[in-house]
C-alpha cells in the first residue's frame, strides 16, 4: 500500500475529478485477463466507444503488426493480435485521453512521446532480456511516469512550482518534487496505479524506478532460462529504468529540464554489464546503434498508427 503525506492527500481531494481509468478500458481490462471470456464479449464491450474503436482498428491496421487483409471489426483484432497486442493498445489509448486532460499549460506532446517511447523500449529490453511478458513490460513503460501527469494535469500550481525550484537550483527533477511535494511523481504514480487496481508488479516498477540502492524482492512472471535477471530483485522495474535511459539518449526527456540524467534509476550492475558484455549500450548507457534503430522502429510505428 502506497502512503502518501496527509497535507497532499488533502490536496488531491480537493481536485474535483481525480484520473480515472475509463468504465469500459476496466471492464476490458478485466476480461482481457481472464482466458475463458471470448472475443465476441470483448469486442461488444470496446465497441460501445466510438472513439477508441476507431483507435484500436487504425492501430491493428497499422504497419506494426502487417496483417495483409484488412482488420474491419473489434472480434477480427482481438482474434488476430491476441489479448496482450489488445491490452497495450487500450492503455495507450487511456494515456493520450489523460493527457489532454486539465488546462495545466506543458510539453503534453513530448510527453507523450517520451511514454510511447518508453514502453517500447521497456518490451524490447524484455525481449532481449529474457522477461516473458513483454506485454506487461510495455504497459510497466507506458505508465511509468503517471505520477507526472497527475501533478501536470490536476495539480498545476505545484508543477509549475517543481519546474521553477528545479530551474534555480539545478538539482534532479525528483530532488524539485520532495521540496515542493514532499514526494515524488514515482509514489505519486503507484498511489493512482493502486486506486486503479493495477497489477502489483506494475506498481512496484512505477513506484521504485527512481531508486538507487538494492529493492525488496517481489514476485514476478517466470523469466527465461538464464536470464541475467534472475539476479535482480525487481526485473520489472529494472527494465523501465533501462528505458528511461534509452528515452533520454533518444532526446525524449526534455520535459524533465534534465540535460544529464541526474535523478536515480534503478540500474544494477549485472543487468549493465550483461549489456555492456554483449554490446547492446556503450559504456556511458547509450543503447547501441542496433538497439536504438529497433526501438525507434517499432516506437515510430505505434506513435503514427495511434494519433
Amino acid at each position: 500500500m502506497i502512503s502518501l503525506d496527509a497535507a497532499l492527500l488533502r490536496r488531491l481531494s480537493r481536485v474535483e475529478q481525480l484520473p480515472s481509468m475509463p468504465l469500459i478500458v476496466a471492464e476490458a481490462l478485466q476480461l482481457l485477463e481472464q482466458s475463458e471470456t471470448d472475443a465476441a464479449s470483448i469486442a461488444r464491450l470496446i465497441e460501445r466507444d466510438q472513439a477508441l474503436t476507431a483507435r484500436l482498428l487504425r492501430v491493428a491496421n497499422s504497419p506494426i503488426y502487417g496483417f495483409s487483409r484488412r482488420i474491419t471489426t473489434i472480434r477480427l483484432a482481438i482474434s488476430l493480435l491476441g489479448n496482450e497486442a489488445i491490452r497495450e493498445i487500450l492503455l495507450a489509448a487511456t494515456l493520450y485521453e489523460l493527457l489532454h486532460t486539465g488546462s495545466s499549460v506543458w510539453a503534453r506532446e513530448l510527453f507523450w512521446q517520451y511514454c510511447l517511447y518508453s514502453a517500447c523500449a521497456t518490451r524490447i529490453f524484455a525481449r532481449r532480456l529474457g522477461y516473458r511478458l513483454a506485454g506487461e513490460a510495455f504497459t510497466a513503460g507506458l505508465l511509468h511516469d503517471l505520477g507526472i501527469l497527475l501533478t501536470a494535469a490536476f495539480l498545476p500550481a505545484e508543477f509549475h512550482a517543481i519546474q521553477r525550484h528545479q530551474q534555480h537550483s539545478g538539482c534532479a527533477y525528483v530532488e524539485a518534487e520532495h521540496a515542493v511535494l514532499g514526494t515524488t511523481h514515482a509514489e505519486l504514480g503507484a498511489w493512482l496505479a493502486e486506486r486503479w487496481n493495477l497489477p502489483s508488479v506494475l506498481i512496484h516498477a512505477l513506484a521504485y524506478h527512481h531508486c538507487s540502492g538494492p529493492l525488496p524482492a517481489h514476485e514476478h512472471p517466470p523469466l527465461l532460462a538464464h536470464s541475467v535477471l534472475a539476479q535482480v530483485s525487481q526485473p520489472l522495474t529494472a527494465l523501465v529504468a533501462l528505458a528511461e535511459v534509452a528515452a533520454h539518449w533518444a532526446g525524449l526527456r526534455q520535459w524533465s529540464g534534465e540535460s544529464t540524467l541526474l535523478s536515480p534509476l534503478f540500474l544494477p550492475e549485472v543487468v549493465q554489464h550483461h549489456l555492456l558484455a554483449h554490446s547492446l549500450i556503450e559504456s556511458t548507457g547509450k543503447p547501441s546503434p542496433e538497439l536504438a534503430e529497433e526501438i525507434d522502429r517499432e516506437y515510430n510505428a505505434l506513435a503514427q498508427a495511434l494519433r
